[in-house]
């Protein structure tokens, strides 16, 4: 099993409409390609996928393709949002023309979710002069108009749409602000002022705006990191006690993505009334081994608050092993190999206790696919304990995912040596820490005490499980659990 997209097709901008125990993914798309380039070419159409569970994933016929040559939406339809009103459902997508690059934002309707009719008016939106970039200016080859994500006001028949804008009279590269449209019959859209205008890069990307305890949190990705353009990128978020204001200057908190790798999109939603989210998740390519804009959605996830409401990731419980939970596979392993491959180590009370003695040493664990592993490890002295994941049982291909004496979470390529740190984690005074690593395919979900941590690819599937112990002192591994994803 790997993380999903259309076959021969890459994907971008995911987004779920849940509704009734099913959900509905919606996504850009376009056939498969290995450059930045050869995307730019392509006409992008919006995609559809549905699922019982989050994981699993049947695709659909895509719900808006670009019109005909000389048309508004010639050149793409990009991302847009869903929102059901009085048994229809509507979809405020974004439109790109080969023409003018200018975004505009078209309406379309359905019934089923399946079945959709554009607008005979489109477009229902475009960028207003009196708040709002209109017109290309040099340094920046396209106006943002798009990625509407809704705030439904059911109480004053207001929706609004978030979207990504840009302001006249900036600087090309500082001009990136989130704007807001608003409608009551969802054709006739009134610009509203900026809701968020930073001044610090050229534009954001799919913002979402929700509603928790009194507060309004303001989620957008951003590379900001880099100037405007490149990896890594992140998803953040800003809080406001008012939907239509968020201040320039307010703090604003990284959840997902950023160093060292770019995760760049996110859609929350709600279900059995909690939040979920999924995200962008980069897969590598020949030509680019660190990723690039197009991917796959990832797993879903449980989206939480600390008191001061700011957002982290949380591992959803169906995907999280129990303890003990195929726990054989482990027992099997250690008791079968540690004496051949010289790791001094012993079983006691379903704890592996292992003494690193100064040299590097591998233990083969077996072979996996499609699963979630589970481990509690505790340190002592300067010993290290590596999870690696192998395309062969030689682990001269793969990935290790490891905690660093520093406590940085470290993922080193087998094959290059490279290491990416994906900074400070959370650990016990003694050494101490819980590590959920889920292996889907060619990618790796990595967990820290339930925290999401980040994503880590290789070009192949992860076929083999192994451990590598390092350092002088003393480690114990314990907890042990296994969970298939089917």
């Amino acid at each position: 099993m790997k993380l999903y997209r259309p076959k021969n097709m890459w994907l971008n901008d995911p987004k779920v409409f849940y509704e009734e125990g099913k959900y509905h993914l919606f996504h850009l798309q376009g056939p498969k390609a290995q450059t930045w380039e050869e995307i730019c070419k392509q006409r992008e159409a919006y995609g559809h996928a549905v699922s019982d569970d989050g994981i699993s994933w049947k695709t659909v016929k895509p719900i808006i393709k670009p019109g005909k040559k000389g048309s508004w939406d010639d050149s793409g339809t990009w991302t847009g949002d869903i929102v059901k009103k009085d048994g229809t459902y509507y979809l405020l997508y974004t439109g790109v023309c080969y023409q003018d690059t200018i975004m505009r934002m078209g309406l379309a309707t359905s019934k089923d979710l399946i079945n959709w009719e554009k607008h005979p008016d489109n477009p229902v939106s475009e960028p207003d002069p009196q708040y709002y970039l209109s017109n290309v200016v040099p340094g920046y080859s396209h106006v943002r108009w798009g990625d509407a994500t809704f705030l439904y006001d059911e109480k004053s028949g207001w929706v609004y749409a978030y979207l990504t804008a840009q302001l006249p009279n900036k600087v090309w590269n500082k001009m990136g602000c989130i704007g807001l449209v608003r409608s009551k019959d969802m054709i006739h859209w009134e610009a509203m002022p900026p809701v968020y205008s930073p001044g610090k890069e050229v534009y954001h990307e799919v913002p979402q705006v929700i509603k928790v305890k009194g507060k309004y949190l303001l989620f957008f990705g951003t590379k900001v990191d880099t100037g405007g353009f490149g990896n890594p990128a992140s998803v953040r978020c800003v809080i406001s006690d008012s939907p239509f204001h968020f201040p320039e200057k307010a703090e604003t908190t990284r959840f997902i993505g950023g160093q060292p790798r770019a995760e760049y999109t996110t859609c929350v939603y709600k279900r059995n009334n909690k939040y979920e989210l999924i995200h962008l998740t980069y897969e590598g390519t020949d030509k680019d081994f660190r990723g690039y804009i197009r991917g796959r959605v990832s797993l879903p996830k449980r989206l939480c608050f600390r008191k001061d409401l700011t957002p982290y990731v949380q591992i959803r419980e169906d995907l999280k092993p129990g303890k003990k939970e195929n726990v054989r596979f482990f027992q099997k392993a250690f008791a079968g190999k540690a004496k051949a491959d010289s790791i001094p180590c012993k079983m006691e009370k379903g704890k592996v206790i292992c003494v690193a003695d100064g040299e590097t040493r591998r233990l083969v664990l077996g072979e996996i696919s499609g699963c979630s592993l589970r481990l509690r490890i505790k340190r002592k002295g300067d010993a290290q304990v590596g999870i690696l994941g192998g395309l062969g049982k030689r682990f001269a291909q793969g990935k290790q995912v490891k905690v660093s004496g520093r406590n940085h979470l470290e993922v080193i390529d087998l094959k290059s040596g490279q290491t990416l740190d994906y900074g400070k984690v959370a650990t016990k005074n003694n050494g101490e820490y819980e590590m959920i690593l889920i292996f889907i395919g060619e990618h790796i979900e990595i967990y820290v005490n339930d925290v999401y941590i980040g994503t880590t690819f290789s070009l192949k599937e992860h076929k083999f499980l192994g451990l590598e112990i390092s350092g002088k002192g003393v480690v114990t591994i314990s907890d042990f659990g296994m969970k298939n994803i089917v």
